[in-house]
């Protein structure tokens, strides 16, 4: 009969006690981990320069949709959509959808604030 002569433990590298990438950890550069981010010192900032136009900071302009305009104007959507089809109260078609221009809101309800009752 052979007998092998094959040690009972495998060395302390082929059981991962022993760091197989020099001592740093998950390999890779010696620095931190990027995760796929450049480090900060290759990024070249740029400064923002305002172009003109519209303000940096104004707030994104928001449309009613059919729904959310009548829940705004406590009425029903069949409303909303009767209001539109007789072209008292502008709208914009986006693809399935309506949307009206709060500015159009506000000038539909000064001329119903007008009217006589």
């Amino acid at each position: 009969m052979i007998a092998l002569a094959t040690p009972a433990v495998p060395p302390a590298a082929d059981c991962g006690t022993a760091s197989p990438c020099g001592g740093r950890l998950y390999g890779g550069p010696a620095g931190a981990l990027t995760f796929g981010l450049l480090p900060k010192k290759w990024i070249k900032r740029r400064l923002f320069r305002h172009q003109g136009g519209m303000e940096r900071n104004a707030p994104p302009i928001t449309f009613f949709t059919e729904r959310t305009l009548a829940t705004y104007l406590a009425v029903s959507d069949r409303t909303i959509r009767n209001w539109i089809r007789r072209g008292e109260l502008p709208s914009y078609k986006l693809g399935a959808s309506r949307r009206i221009d709060p500015a159009d809101v506000d000038a539909f309800l000064a001329q119903r604030r007008d009217e006589p009752a």
